[in-house]
């Protein structure tokens, strides 16, 4: 044998294999589309909840501080 080779070992996965792809995030699947509109969703209820919480405080001090 001359020169040097590098030892390789065959690819045992098969076609198969999620492991496969080497960025995952570049396939992504419909299901995960809906849960990111979802997420979007449930952001601006939450943000919508903040603003109500703000104002039942800002509420709730101008009634305690005319006591």
């Amino acid at each position: 044998m001359t020169g040097t080779h590098p030892f390789e070992i065959p690819n045992r996965r098969s076609s198969g294999d999620r492991r496969q792809h080497e960025d995952r995030r570049a396939h992504g699947l419909p299901s995960q589309q809906h849960h990111a509109q979802e997420n979007e969703v449930l952001h601006e209820l939450l943000r919508d909840a903040h603003a109500r919480i703000r104002e039942l405080e800002q509420a709730v001090e101008r009634l305690t501080s005319g006591i």
